[in-house]
């Protein structure tokens, strides 16, 4: 769980660096940026590289929706989430 928490925790600051906008006080952002997480996790179990896309501003109001992408390759993992 340490590992998805810190796959989320990254994606989420590099959303906020990239688009100027903190998803981390918005429950259902999270949800799909967790959903994104997970599922990169899986794929770097048994893949050396993933793509992560992911959609986290489609519930905040005000906004447009987006999507932000992320490749993330299997030795990146150790550097980046620990």
């Amino acid at each position: 769980m340490l590992f998805l928490k810190c796959i989320v925790d990254w994606l989420a600051a590099s959303f906020e660096e990239k688009e100027g906008i903190d998803i981390r006080n918005d429950k259902q952002a999270l949800v799909r940026v967790l959903e994104a997480a997970e599922k990169a996790k899986i794929e770097l179990s048994v893949l050396t590289q993933t793509t992560i896309w992911y959609m986290p501003t489609l519930f905040i109001s005000g906004k447009n929706s987006t999507f932000s992408t992320h490749l993330v390759e299997s030795g990146e993992n150790k550097s980046v989430f620990s």
